[in-house]
């Protein structure tokens, strides 16, 4: 069985469909932090404790403070987060509800930032390995040339 490995930023560009799509939002809307169900059903809502706890990149306030000390530890989870300016919530088809986008509107108020809903698209690299759990590049296209999407590589 192929193994998929994405050749991308992070994954938001797998759920957005393409480094393209992901590039084109990027520009055209810096400051943005994406939220997807898969994070929120776990718990992790990156736009609230971003400054309090995670900076989105998995550091927390008490490791970072252990290490330099509190004030500097706010500061780089300040330093770290202070950029973003909306939220966008992906949607991926696989909601159970409008919960999830509810949250992230609400965690956009919050903060005081744009809020966008996005629709995901795997539709690109999903064939029919999904119902096996896993995904194949031989059922990626490209919607232009019907080879894989650049960011799939095998």
């Amino acid at each position: 069985m192929p193994l998929v490995l994405l050749r991308a930023h992070d994954c938001i560009t797998a759920f957005l469909g393409s480094r393209a799509r992901y590039a084109r939002h990027f520009e055209e809307k810096p400051g943005t932090y994406f939220e997807t169900t898969g994070w929120l059903e776990r718990g992790v809502e990156g736009v609230r404790t971003a400054s309090q706890q995670t900076g989105g990149l998995g550091f927390d306030l008490a490791t970072l403070a252990a290490k330099y000390g509190e004030d500097n530890a706010r500061y780089i989870l300040e330093t770290m987060t202070r950029h973003y300016r909306r939220v966008a919530f992906v949607r991926m088809g696989i909601e159970p509800d409008s919960s999830f986008e509810e949250r992230t509107r609400a965690l956009a108020t919050e903060r005081g930032f744009e809020f966008e809903a996005l629709d995901g698209d795997l539709g690109s690299c999903i064939g029919s390995s999904t119902a096996r759990g896993s995904l194949s590049t031989s059922s990626c296209s490209s919607r232009a040339s019907g080879s894989p999407p650049p960011w799939a590589t095998r």
